[in-house]
C-alpha cells in the first residue's frame, strides 16, 4: 500500500510535466491524469494544481467500476466459463 501511494504521489508531480511535455491539450491532460492517477485524493490534488477535467474523468472511471464488474460475472456465467471452487483453504465450496 505504500509502494502504490508513493508511486501515486510521484505520477501527481511527473505526469502534467509528461503531458505538457509531449504537447496534451487542456482536456486530454485532464483524461489523461484522471485515468491513470490511481488515488481520488491525488487526482483531486492535481486538479487543483493543474488541470480541471482529471477530477470528473477520475470519479467517471471509480464510478463504472460495478456495471464492468457485473457485466463480467454475467458474461462468464452465461457463457459457462465460470467455474466455482474454493475461495478459503479448507475444502469447503463457496
Amino acid at each position: 500500500m505504500v509502494g502504490i501511494s508513493a508511486l501515486s504521489t510521484l505520477t501527481m508531480i511527473v505526469y502534467p510535466r509528461v503531458a505538457r511535455a509531449i504537447g496534451l491539450d487542456t482536456p486530454t491532460t485532464g483524461t489523461f491524469l484522471g485515468a491513470t492517477i490511481h488515488d481520488v485524493a491525488q487526482v483531486r490534488g492535481c486538479w487543483l494544481q493543474h488541470v480541471q477535467g482529471a477530477s470528473l474523468v477520475k470519479l467517471i472511471r471509480v464510478a463504472t467500476l460495478l456495471p464492468v464488474i457485473m457485466f463480467a460475472v454475467t458474461f462468464m456465467r452465461a457463457t459457462g466459463k465460470a467455474e466455482r471452487g474454493t475461495v478459503r483453504g479448507d475444502g469447503v465450496d463457496v
